[in-house]
């Protein structure tokens, strides 16, 4: 706690993150919050510039997962 990991124990921290299916499941509920903050967006009273901003960091982030 509180120490800089080495490379390895990075690598290793990766590789368990990778195996144990947690990166999956965090790019999934990624996913399925962004349809849901879509779903969302479409029913708010936010002006189009707002609105295209907001649905712009959605995509972005999306992007990421891929």
């Amino acid at each position: 706690m509180g120490k800089e990991l080495t490379s390895k124990q990075i690598k290793a921290l990766q590789i368990m993150f990778e195996e144990s299916g947690a990166i999956a499941f965090g790019k999934q509920g990624v996913l399925e919050f962004s349809q849901k903050a879509r779903d969302i967006l479409t029913k708010t009273e936010l002006n189009d510039e707002a609105k295209e901003a907001i649905l712009s960091l959605i995509k972005k982030m999306e992007k990421l997962e891929h």
